[in-house]
């Protein structure tokens, strides 16, 4: 049984190990091999990092610019981070890694409270320990999630540190791909909305699935102690059945890893599953798909941003808004501001009377004043 890790400290034996095998590498000060734009405060890696000690990380080349870092950007072709090449950067949001990279080293991300988030290519194959995910004080990060793909080394690495990860789940038909004996294939995802997740199965074969609290779980190479610590589990959702079928309601905000796999441990293959969400109560993001005109209504689109669910509104017609806009001594132009309708009236017919666009002086009637004015104003 792994016991589950609350903390963790900088001084590894582990890395100290490997520290006393590559303390002898010097750092390359090659200028090509990085960029940094003091500008936008990114820090350009243009090949792979030799491996650092806690005694020499400072001595990489970009470590002047650590406390101002925001952004990193590893190339492609990039293939390996070393150890402790990016720790203790403070004030890190933003890594974009390569689909090259291989190998990602020793604490080479770790140190950071400001980075929160972290996508690693499918390509990773090597992550070292405390590699990220884990804040100044070398406790895990609190709100910190890397992205991976269900399956990759990068998901087993974050499932077995506890290290938060994000491993979307599309709506409707996905695979459940099982490999190896007695694996489970995870997703993982927050919801926006409090809503209810529908999970199930569709196999030949006797199928089990599981729902985690990322939070919560305790994870074991012992499936049976693992499996102790879901939140619900479903072996055959009725008794003709060996499809699973959950149905579960999920707090908004809170992170779960969904889980399929076979009941007969040494089973392999694929099968499909399906997802579907029913938000307890929509929450709609709007998008102006059509703008309204002075005659022509206009058309929103509201997105759910919990289940996707969608509908479209009418954006009423604005009316023509009129205003004066010229006078050649005789007549005047009215003309609409938001389009092209307009209209004219001869000033002559409305001579001590009312006329809302003629009273220009707004005393009440049209008279020589408005006339006098209308042709300062507008005099050619």
């Amino acid at each position: 049984m792994n016991i589950k890790k609350k903390t963790a400290t900088l001084l590894l034996s582990a890395a100290l190990a490997i520290s006393a095998v590559t303390a002898g590498i010097t750092a390359f000060a090659n200028a090509s091999a990085y960029s940094y734009d003091s500008e936008s405060k990114v820090l350009t890696i243009k090949a792979d990092t030799d491996n650092y000690t806690q005694e020499n990380y400072t001595d990489a080349p970009w470590r002047r610019y650590a406390n101002e870092t925001e952004s990193i950007i590893v190339q492609e072709g990039v293939k390996s981070i070393g150890d402790f090449s990016f720790c203790f950067e403070s004030a890190l949001t933003s890594v974009t890694l390569p689909s090259t990279l291989n190998n990602i080293g020793t604490a080479a991300f770790a140190g950071s409270d400001t980075l929160k988030e972290i996508t690693i290519p499918d390509t990773v194959s090597s992550i070292a320990d405390n590699a990220f995910g884990y804040n100044s004080q070398m406790k895990l990060t609190d709100g910190f999630v890397a992205t991976c793909s269900p399956k990759s080394y990068a998901q087993s690495y974050c499932l077995s540190n506890y290290i938060m990860f994000n491993s979307p789940i599309a709506t409707g038909e996905s695979t459940a791909e099982i490999n190896t004996a007695n694996e489970q294939h995870i997703w993982s995802f927050a919801p926006k909305t409090n809503c209810t997740v529908t999970f199930s199965s569709s196999s030949n074969e006797d199928t089990y699935a599981l729902i985690y609290d990322a939070s919560t779980y305790t994870y074991s190479n012992d499936f049976s102690i693992m499996k102790d610590s879901a939140i619900t589990a479903n072996d055959d959702k009725d008794d003709d059945s060996l499809d699973f079928g959950i149905t579960y309601d999920l707090t908004a905000g809170k992170r779960y890893y969904l889980s399929a796999k076979y009941k007969n441990p040494s089973e392999t293959g694929n099968y499909k599953v399906n997802f579907s969400f029913v938000c307890k109560e929509h929450i709609y993001k709007k998008e102006i798909v059509s703008e309204p005109s002075c005659e022509t209504d206009g058309q929103s689109l509201y997105t759910c941003i919990g289940c996707g669910h969608t509908y479209y509104e009418k954006i009423y017609a604005t009316g023509h808004t009129y205003e004066l806009s010229d006078f050649d001594g005789e007549n005047a132009t009215v003309k609409c501001k938001n389009g092209d309708s307009e209209f004219t009236l001869k000033f002559m017919d409305y001579v001590n009377g009312h006329n809302t666009y003629l009273d220009i002086v707004d005393d009440g009637t049209v008279n020589a004043k408005d006339y006098a004015k209308l042709l300062h104003t507008y005099k050619k």
